[in-house]
Protein backbone atom coordinates (compact mmCIF):
# COMPACT_ATOMS: atom_id res chain seq x y z
CA UNK A 1 0.00 0.00 0.00
CA UNK A 2 1.58 3.34 -1.06
CA UNK A 3 2.23 5.54 1.96
CA UNK A 4 3.98 8.78 2.84
CA UNK A 5 5.35 9.52 6.30
CA UNK A 6 5.29 12.93 8.01
CA UNK A 7 7.87 12.78 10.75
CA UNK A 8 8.24 14.83 13.92
CA UNK A 9 11.29 16.78 15.06
CA UNK A 10 12.48 18.66 18.12
CA UNK A 11 10.43 21.65 16.90
CA UNK A 12 7.39 19.98 15.33
CA UNK A 13 5.05 17.29 16.64
CA UNK A 14 3.55 15.93 13.42
CA UNK A 15 0.24 14.51 14.77
CA UNK A 16 -0.47 17.71 16.72
CA UNK A 17 0.37 20.04 13.84
CA UNK A 18 -1.73 18.08 11.35
CA UNK A 19 -4.72 17.98 13.73
CA UNK A 20 -4.44 21.73 14.36
CA UNK A 21 -4.08 22.51 10.64
CA UNK A 22 -7.13 20.40 9.72
CA UNK A 23 -9.30 22.22 12.26
CA UNK A 24 -8.05 25.64 11.12
CA UNK A 25 -8.56 24.75 7.44
CA UNK A 26 -12.31 24.68 8.09
CA UNK A 27 -12.21 28.51 8.07
CA UNK A 28 -11.88 29.90 4.53
CA UNK A 29 -9.68 32.81 5.57
CA UNK A 30 -7.07 30.42 7.06
CA UNK A 31 -6.83 27.86 4.26
CA UNK A 32 -3.98 29.38 2.27
CA UNK A 33 -1.91 29.82 5.44
CA UNK A 34 -2.54 26.24 6.64
CA UNK A 35 -1.67 24.82 3.24
CA UNK A 36 1.59 26.78 3.17
CA UNK A 37 2.51 25.70 6.71
CA UNK A 38 2.03 22.02 5.92
CA UNK A 39 3.88 22.07 2.59
CA UNK A 40 6.76 24.11 4.03
CA UNK A 41 7.05 21.86 7.07
CA UNK A 42 7.26 18.76 4.88
CA UNK A 43 8.69 19.94 1.50
CA UNK A 44 8.44 16.46 0.00
CA UNK A 45 4.66 16.46 0.38
CA UNK A 46 2.86 17.62 -2.74
CA UNK A 47 0.41 20.49 -2.49
CA UNK A 48 -2.35 18.25 -3.84
CA UNK A 49 -1.87 15.66 -1.11
CA UNK A 50 -1.54 18.38 1.55
CA UNK A 51 -4.84 19.89 0.45
CA UNK A 52 -6.53 16.48 0.58
CA UNK A 53 -5.27 15.94 4.13
CA UNK A 54 -6.61 19.30 5.26
CA UNK A 55 -9.94 18.58 3.57
CA UNK A 56 -10.15 15.27 5.50
CA UNK A 57 -10.20 13.54 2.11
CA UNK A 58 -6.99 11.54 2.61
CA UNK A 59 -6.87 8.94 5.34
CA UNK A 60 -3.90 8.59 7.67
CA UNK A 61 -2.76 6.75 10.77
CA UNK A 62 -0.43 7.73 13.60
CA UNK A 63 2.59 5.64 14.50
CA UNK A 64 4.28 7.05 17.60
CA UNK A 65 5.17 10.62 16.52
CA UNK A 66 4.74 10.00 12.79
CA UNK A 67 1.72 10.63 10.57
CA UNK A 68 1.41 7.91 7.91
CA UNK A 69 -0.64 8.88 4.85
CA UNK A 70 -2.46 6.32 2.78
CA UNK A 71 -1.83 7.18 -0.88
CA UNK A 72 -3.72 4.22 -2.33
CA UNK A 73 -5.64 4.77 -5.53
CA UNK A 74 -8.90 4.10 -3.71
CA UNK A 75 -8.61 7.53 -2.03
CA UNK A 76 -10.21 9.72 -4.72
CA UNK A 77 -9.77 13.51 -4.68
CA UNK A 78 -13.42 14.04 -3.79
CA UNK A 79 -12.81 12.37 -0.46
CA UNK A 80 -15.49 9.69 -0.84
CA UNK A 81 -13.63 6.62 0.32
CA UNK A 82 -17.07 5.25 1.30
CA UNK A 83 -18.27 5.59 -2.29
CA UNK A 84 -19.83 8.60 -3.93
CA UNK A 85 -23.43 9.06 -2.75
CA UNK A 86 -26.24 8.64 -5.23
CA UNK A 87 -29.37 10.71 -5.55
CA UNK A 88 -32.73 9.89 -7.16
CA UNK A 89 -32.29 7.87 -10.31
CA UNK A 90 -28.72 6.98 -9.41
CA UNK A 91 -27.45 10.49 -10.10
CA UNK A 92 -24.09 11.20 -8.43
CA UNK A 93 -24.21 13.87 -5.71
CA UNK A 94 -21.49 16.22 -4.48
CA UNK A 95 -20.43 16.43 -0.85
CA UNK A 96 -21.03 19.71 0.95
CA UNK A 97 -20.01 20.83 4.43
CA UNK A 98 -22.36 23.00 6.51
CA UNK A 99 -20.55 24.88 9.29
CA UNK A 100 -22.82 26.02 12.11
CA UNK A 101 -21.90 28.78 14.57
CA UNK A 102 -23.71 29.12 17.89
CA UNK A 103 -23.37 30.40 21.46
CA UNK A 104 -23.27 28.32 24.63
CA UNK A 105 -23.90 29.41 28.22
CA UNK A 106 -20.87 29.11 30.49
CA UNK A 107 -20.47 29.40 34.26
CA UNK A 108 -17.38 30.41 36.18
CA UNK A 109 -16.59 31.51 39.73
CA UNK A 110 -13.83 32.95 41.90
CA UNK A 111 -13.55 32.94 45.71
CA UNK A 112 -12.95 36.32 47.34
CA UNK A 113 -12.44 37.56 50.93
CA UNK A 114 -14.60 40.45 52.15
CA UNK A 115 -15.37 42.03 55.54
CA UNK A 116 -19.11 42.05 54.85
CA UNK A 117 -21.79 41.15 52.33
CA UNK A 118 -21.85 44.77 51.18
CA UNK A 119 -18.10 44.69 50.53
CA UNK A 120 -18.45 41.45 48.57
CA UNK A 121 -21.14 43.02 46.38
CA UNK A 122 -18.96 46.09 45.85
CA UNK A 123 -15.92 43.97 44.90
CA UNK A 124 -17.82 41.58 42.63
CA UNK A 125 -17.92 43.83 39.49
CA UNK A 126 -14.12 44.18 39.45
CA UNK A 127 -13.72 40.43 39.92
CA UNK A 128 -16.22 39.83 37.12
CA UNK A 129 -14.27 42.14 34.78
CA UNK A 130 -11.09 40.18 35.48
CA UNK A 131 -12.88 36.88 34.85
CA UNK A 132 -14.34 38.17 31.58
CA UNK A 133 -10.84 38.89 30.28
CA UNK A 134 -9.61 35.37 31.09
CA UNK A 135 -8.75 33.00 28.25
CA UNK A 136 -9.02 29.76 30.25
CA UNK A 137 -11.90 27.26 30.12
CA UNK A 138 -14.87 27.96 32.36
CA UNK A 139 -16.01 25.68 35.16
CA UNK A 140 -19.23 24.65 33.43
CA UNK A 141 -20.42 24.63 29.83
CA UNK A 142 -24.10 23.97 29.07
CA UNK A 143 -23.83 22.17 25.74
CA UNK A 144 -27.60 21.46 25.61
CA UNK A 145 -28.62 25.13 25.47
CA UNK A 146 -27.39 26.32 22.09
CA UNK A 147 -28.32 29.88 21.16
CA UNK A 148 -27.85 32.37 18.28
CA UNK A 149 -27.37 29.73 15.59
CA UNK A 150 -26.05 30.89 12.24
CA UNK A 151 -24.89 28.92 9.20
CA UNK A 152 -21.40 30.37 9.05
CA UNK A 153 -20.66 28.95 5.62
CA UNK A 154 -21.32 26.07 3.20
CA UNK A 155 -18.43 24.47 1.32
CA UNK A 156 -18.54 22.24 -1.73
CA UNK A 157 -15.99 19.40 -1.86
CA UNK A 158 -15.19 17.96 -5.25
CA UNK A 159 -12.24 17.15 -7.49
CA UNK A 160 -11.30 20.84 -7.61
CA UNK A 161 -10.93 21.00 -3.83
CA UNK A 162 -12.98 22.64 -1.10
CA UNK A 163 -14.67 25.90 -2.07
CA UNK A 164 -17.10 28.14 -0.24
CA UNK A 165 -20.47 28.58 -1.95
CA UNK A 166 -22.40 30.58 0.68
CA UNK A 167 -21.94 32.23 4.07
CA UNK A 168 -23.83 33.90 6.93
CA UNK A 169 -27.24 32.24 6.40
CA UNK A 170 -29.97 32.76 8.99
CA UNK A 171 -32.50 29.98 9.52
CA UNK A 172 -35.69 29.24 11.45
CA UNK A 173 -35.02 27.56 14.79
CA UNK A 174 -31.79 29.44 15.50
CA UNK A 175 -32.80 29.84 19.19
CA UNK A 176 -32.21 33.56 19.58
CA UNK A 177 -30.61 34.56 22.86
CA UNK A 178 -32.94 37.58 23.15
CA UNK A 179 -35.93 36.76 20.90
CA UNK A 180 -38.08 39.63 22.21
CA UNK A 181 -35.29 42.15 21.61
CA UNK A 182 -34.66 40.77 18.12
CA UNK A 183 -38.36 41.03 17.29
CA UNK A 184 -38.51 44.61 18.58
CA UNK A 185 -35.46 45.64 16.56
CA UNK A 186 -36.99 44.05 13.47
CA UNK A 187 -40.22 46.01 13.91
CA UNK A 188 -38.31 49.24 14.53
CA UNK A 189 -36.35 48.73 11.31
CA UNK A 190 -39.63 48.50 9.39
CA UNK A 191 -41.11 51.59 11.02
CA UNK A 192 -42.22 54.22 8.51
CA UNK A 193 -42.38 57.60 10.26
CA UNK A 194 -44.32 59.15 7.40
CA UNK A 195 -47.18 56.69 7.99
CA UNK A 196 -47.94 58.25 11.40
CA UNK A 197 -51.10 60.37 11.40
CA UNK A 198 -49.72 63.43 13.11
CA UNK A 199 -47.54 64.01 16.16
CA UNK A 200 -49.94 62.35 18.63
CA UNK A 201 -50.07 59.17 16.56
CA UNK A 202 -46.26 59.08 16.34
CA UNK A 203 -45.97 59.65 20.10
CA UNK A 204 -48.34 56.74 20.85
CA UNK A 205 -46.35 54.53 18.50
CA UNK A 206 -43.04 55.40 20.14
CA UNK A 207 -44.54 55.01 23.63
CA UNK A 208 -45.56 51.47 22.74
CA UNK A 209 -42.07 50.61 21.54
CA UNK A 210 -40.53 52.13 24.68
CA UNK A 211 -42.87 50.12 26.89
CA UNK A 212 -41.93 46.89 25.08
CA UNK A 213 -38.23 47.69 25.42
CA UNK A 214 -38.57 48.23 29.18
CA UNK A 215 -40.27 44.85 29.59
CA UNK A 216 -37.47 42.89 27.88
CA UNK A 217 -35.44 40.93 30.42
CA UNK A 218 -31.69 41.70 30.39
CA UNK A 219 -30.83 38.00 30.23
CA UNK A 220 -32.40 34.64 29.46
CA UNK A 221 -32.78 32.61 32.68
CA UNK A 222 -31.02 29.23 32.54
CA UNK A 223 -33.26 26.27 31.79
CA UNK A 224 -31.31 24.00 34.11
CA UNK A 225 -30.55 24.52 37.84
CA UNK A 226 -27.55 26.60 38.85
CA UNK A 227 -24.44 24.37 38.62
CA UNK A 228 -23.51 25.00 42.28
CA UNK A 229 -27.00 23.92 43.43
CA UNK A 230 -27.61 21.01 41.09
CA UNK A 231 -26.50 18.40 43.61
CA UNK A 232 -27.70 19.98 46.86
Amino acid sequence: MPTYRLGSSSLVHAPGLISWAINAYAFPRDRAVMLRIVTETWPGLSEEHARLILMRALSYTIEDDTVVLDLSDHNPPSGHSRGQPKGPGGRAMTEHVVKLRFWLRCWDSMAIDADSDADAIAIAPQIAREMMSAASFSETLEADERREGLISYIDRIDAEGRNEIAEAIEFEGAQRLFPEAAALISRLSELQIEDAQGEDDLRRLLDRFILEAREIAPDVPPLSPRPDKAFR
